[in-house]
């Protein structure tokens, strides 16, 4: 059902715009895991994870 939409997916993106929105939700699930280290008051966590993220978003890993 979905291989179609895969196929034409993978047709018109191009390796770069592929690598940059996955880059993008990965940020998305370093933003989550952030405010779960937060919670759990990991202050190791937390500053290794605010890192991470703001150096992807800056670098535009």
């Amino acid at each position: 059902m979905f291989l179609p939409v895969v196929e034409g997916y993978e047709a018109v993106m191009a390796d770069f715009f592929e690598d940059r929105l996955s880059n993008f939700f990965s940020n998305i699930a370093d933003i989550r895991n952030l405010f779960n280290a937060i919670l759990q008051l990991k202050g190791e966590a937390t500053l290794n994870t605010l890192g991470r993220f703001v150096i992807n978003c800056s670098l535009e890993l």
